[in-house]
Parts: C-alpha cells; sequence; structure tokens
C-alpha cells in the first residue's frame, strides 16, 4: 500500500488533493477512480524540395602541357570534382500527442475532476518517398481507469498517506493470516 501511495504521490498526487479525495470516498460514501486519457494528431504542414549530395565524390584530373615561347613546358594540372546531386521531395507532419491523469468522484468523469497532471507535446517528423500520412490523423485512446476507493479507505484521516490495514483475527471468515476477507480486498484491488 505504501509504495501504492508512493507512486501517486510521483504522479501529482499531493496532500491537499489527497484530502480531498479521501472525504469524496469517505464522507460523501462516493467512489473515486483515476483516468489516464491521451491522444494523438498528425497533420501535414508542408512538401519540400531539398538537394541531397551524394557521399562519393569523382574527381577527374587532366594534365596538359604547353610550349612557351621560349621553348620552354609547361604543364599545368586540372582538377575537377563531381558529386551526384539528387533532387528528394520532403514531406513534413506535425505530431502532437496529448494525456492527462485525473481523479474523479462516482462514474461521471468530467464532474469534480481533479486532474493531477496533463501535457501536451509536439514535434515535427519528415518524410520521403510519398504523401502518404505516417501515423492516423486523429487517435483517441481508450481511457485506462484504475478504482481508488479500496487504497482510500485503507488511510487514516488524520495524515496523507498513512496506511491503516489490518486482519481481523476474530472474524470466522479468518482461516490463515493469508487466507482472510481483509486479504482477498487487497488483492482484488491490487490486480485490477
Amino acid at each position: 500500500m505504501a509504495a501504492q501511495a508512493n507512486a501517486l504521490e510521483r504522479l501529482g498526487l499531493d496532500n491537499e488533493i489527497f484530502k480531498k479525495m479521501q472525504s469524496l470516498s469517505a464522507k460523501d460514501k462516493r467512489s473515486v477512480t483515476l483516468r489516464f486519457i491521451s491522444e494523438e494528431s498528425c497533420d501535414f504542414v508542408k512538401e519540400q524540395t531539398v538537394d541531397v549530395e551524394s557521399k562519393h565524390e569523382f574527381i577527374k584530373e587532366t594534365e596538359e602541357v604547353k610550349t612557351t615561347e621560349s621553348e620552354k613546358e609547361e604543364k599545368t594540372k586540372t582538377t575537377s570534382r563531381h558529386k551526384v546531386v539528387t533532387k528528394v521531395k520532403e514531406y513534413h507532419w506535425k505530431v502532437t500527442v496529448t494525456y492527462s491523469l485525473f481523479a474523479f468522484p462516482g462514474n461521471d468523469p468530467e464532474s469534480g475532476k481533479i486532474v493531477l497532471q496533463s501535457r501536451e507535446a509536439t514535434t515535427v517528423i519528415v518524410t520521403t518517398g510519398g504523401k502518404q500520412s505516417p501515423l492516423p490523423s486523429k487517435s483517441i485512446n481508450d481511457p485506462i481507469d484504475v478504482s481508488l476507493t479500496w487504497l482510500l479507505e485503507k488511510t487514516s484521516d488524520q495524515d496523507s498517506f498513512n496506511c491503516n490495514f489490518s486482519i481481523d483475527r476474530e472474524a470466522t471468515s479468518c482461516r490463515t493470516p493469508r487466507q482472510n476477507e481483509e486479504i482477498f480486498a487487497a488483492i482484488a484491488f491490487f490486480i485490477k
């Protein structure tokens, strides 16, 4: 449980947000869910033709011998260098990725939304060979939901992130420290 609380803290869950979520869970008797949403878009920006030089260079040397009036021979060397230049069409694409991580009470993600973190990042991808988009024009990924209700119920009201988990060894359903309702509920929370 402490590891889960630490992970949530690193994701942006501070004491103020924790108290608010704990209040929703304990006093208002509402479930609290953590949701991760993301979407990606790819938009065409421009087409550009560029010159790409070959990495190979062809060198041609010619030597010319001239006789001057004083009957002297003068040698002149001429060197010419050649490279193959290819015209290539480049297609520039603006790729944007947006994500948000937030908690919400009940079953309506837009009511009482508590944003832990969100971000938008943009980059440009350059392709060649055709004006075919490297990614779908818009992609909205399915949201990922995790219920935090059980974890919030197992923390103390006074201190945030202070775990308050125990096993009722007097209960008739308690067979061993591993075979009891509290452990079954914990396992059900952690494997979801």
